[in-house]
């Protein structure tokens, strides 16, 4: 099912409008949703899913809880995004400012 090569991504955002709007963002052929919730998911639903890439919302990348995330997901990168700022923070690599959609699309297909 889909383009081999598609980047894989598990999708964690509370708010569900914004969560659809990010899931229309990413509905193009190079991306393939391998999972979404409204809060982080045991870890285990994560590693099975096996993305490429864990995109969460602001709230979560806050969190404490995130840091079983950090460790055990050593293939996937995590990316977050600030809609307060709009900030994308790539873990352990960089800081963006998102002006439009396009931008997202961009940071996520850089490896």
């Amino acid at each position: 099912m889909g383009n081999l090569s598609a980047l894989r991504i598990y999708l964690i955002w509370q708010h569900p409008l914004l969560r659809d709007t990010v899931k229309a963002i990413l509905n193009q052929e190079t991306f393939v949703l391998v999972g979404d919730s409204q809060e982080l998911p045991p870890l285990e639903e994560i590693k099975e899913a096996d993305p490429d890439v864990v995109l969460f919302e602001q709230g979560d990348c806050q969190s404490e809880q995130l840091t079983p995330y950090l460790s055990i997901l050593n293939r996937a990168r995590l990316v977050c995004i600030s809609l307060v700022d709009n900030k994308l923070f790539i873990y352990h690599r960089e800081e963006r400012i998102l002006l439009q959609a396009a931008d997202l699309v961009t940071a996520l297909q850089q490896k």
